[in-house]
């Protein structure tokens, strides 16, 4: 990994989608398991409650982006709860 890139749970922490106890008991966890953060985090939590937040977090993150940049709309893809990771039309 490179030096300036950022561990999974460090960037789930700042995003306000873990807790630094969550993050701490899913590395615990991964590493008792061998598996990687996200395979954790998903065992752990399961899809849901992990991708839920994620998805709210990169819609609110495309409406400021997009309003900074005026993005196209069609440009725009869609979270999980509104049919997936289509491009809207």
């Amino acid at each position: 990994m490179a030096k300036n890139q950022k561990k999974l749970g460090e960037i789930l922490v700042e995003w306000g989608i873990l807790n630094p106890k969550e993050q701490q008991r899913a590395a615990d966890y991964a590493k008792q398991k061998n598996l990687r953060m996200g395979e954790a985090l998903v065992e752990l939590q399961g899809t849901q409650a992990l991708f839920g937040p994620l998805a709210d977090t990169a819609e609110r993150m495309r409406r400021e982006l997009g309003e900074q940049f005026l993005v196209p709309e069609r440009t725009i893809f869609r979270r999980a709860s509104e049919g997936g990771m289509a491009a809207r039309t």
